[in-house]
């Protein structure tokens, strides 16, 4: 869908060349609809800037075949608003697509790189995220938000100097924080929160990473502090209602739990964990098993090598005795977790269940290869072999 977007590009600079007003509506209407209505809002697009039919099928033709595109002004500009919309919602396959695009067309586009680097963050690729910020610090590209991110993928040295800055901002103050509370350093993510609260009571990365903190810490009171002190400055803030959700969700404040969840799943539909933590929720704490099913589903489409939603969906499946499908669900979590016990013990029981013997036996064998002592393996396995 991206590359047949993308692939009307230069019929747009072709149809509307000489008329920068409409080629920016047209940009405008393609891109202010849902992605699954881009062919029927193209052709509302061009019908409302008469553009000719011939055009119009020339347009429904498009195939999906990749395309590098030089890019003027404009265009960039449409792309650039693609990728910080779809960043921003955490559709981070689609927004690192549309980098790809851009990159594809200009290896020095800043704005791009920039992107990719915040993107090779999420994914823990921290080497090729630090290669790409030092290029953008050489050409002193947004030094303060290049700054900030260099904060995640430094050496341990060099988080150590960056952390002596006096020249730091409430944020990368936050964020200095968040890097001691991963190296288990809690007295001095403790010091580096205060430090950017005393500095900005307001900033929302640091009342968000002392929240964490806090949580961590089983300090709940102060963390629903931070997040309604968070939420209160911004109402908005998916990352806000989850981790308040999730405070509730711990502190068994279920219904209130469940009614952050949903305000933050709505505006992040893209976040593994909301959908399992509310899957979750309805599973182990409502008892809700529909509703259980219909997040860990979402959660296994977002994550599909995260065993948990499988192994989810696998009890459910066994609860209910729909005994194909808990097969098929826990076979799918051992993909991913091997040789895990509780998996393998479900498994085991889904296959007895359904009288087929000769399966269970199987993972009763690689339960007794795993722990050669497991007294409760061992005896079903000879009860097995007696049948």
């Amino acid at each position: 869908m991206l590359d047949s977007f993308i692939s009307l590009i230069p019929a747009l600079r072709n149809a509307l060349l000489h008329d920068r007003e409409k080629r920016i509506i047209a940009v405008i209407i393609l891109l202010s609809v849902s992605i699954n209505l881009f062919f029927i809002s193209t052709k509302i697009a061009y019908i409302v800037l008469d553009i000719d039919e011939p055009q119009i099928e020339f347009f429904q033709k498009i195939t999906s075949k990749p395309r590098i595109i030089k890019y003027d002004g404009i265009e960039k500009q449409a792309l650039y608003l693609l990728l910080t919309n779809s960043f921003n919602d955490n559709n981070i396959k689609y927004a690192e697509s549309i980098v790809d695009k851009i990159i594809a067309s200009d290896s020095s586009d800043s704005f791009a790189l920039y992107f990719s680097a915040k993107i090779k963050i999420l994914r823990q690729e921290y080497q090729d995220a630090y290669s790409i910020l030092q290029e953008l610090k050489g050409i002193e590209y947004m030094p303060d938000s290049v700054k900030t991110l260099l904060i995640s993928v430094v050496s341990d040295e060099e988080f150590l100097l960056m952390a002596k800055d006096t020249t730091l901002s409430p944020m990368q103050m936050a964020k200095i924080g968040e890097r001691f509370i991963a190296a288990k350093d809690e007295k001095s993510a403790r010091i580096f929160f205060e430090k950017a609260l005393k500095t900005d009571s307001s900033s929302a990365e640091a009342l968000y990473q002392a929240a964490r903190w806090s949580m961590n810490k089983k300090d709940y009171k102060n963390a629903e502090k931070l997040l309604l002190k968070l939420l209160s400055i911004d109402s908005l803030s998916s990352r806000a209602h989850g981790r308040y959700a999730m405070l509730l969700h711990e502190t068994d404040r279920y219904r209130q739990a469940l009614a952050h969840y949903k305000i933050a799943i709505v505006r992040d539909s893209f976040d593994f964990n909301l959908a399992y933590n509310l899957g979750d929720l309805y599973f182990t704490n409502l008892n809700d098993n529909e509703n259980a099913k219909k997040y860990f589903k979402k959660a296994v489409e977002l994550e599909p090598s995260r065993w948990q939603s499988y192994f989810k969906l696998g009890i459910i499946s066994l609860e209910s005795n729909h005994l194909d499908s808990a097969i098929y669900y826990l076979l799918s979590a051992e993909n991913y977790s091997s040789d895990n016990p509780r998996l393998l013990y479900l498994l085991a029981t889904a296959y007895e269940k359904k009288n087929d013997y000769t399966n269970a036996l199987k993972v009763y064998d690689k339960l007794c290869e795993i722990d050669p002592l497991n007294d409760i393996a061992l005896y079903k396995r000879r009860l097995l072999k007696s049948k």
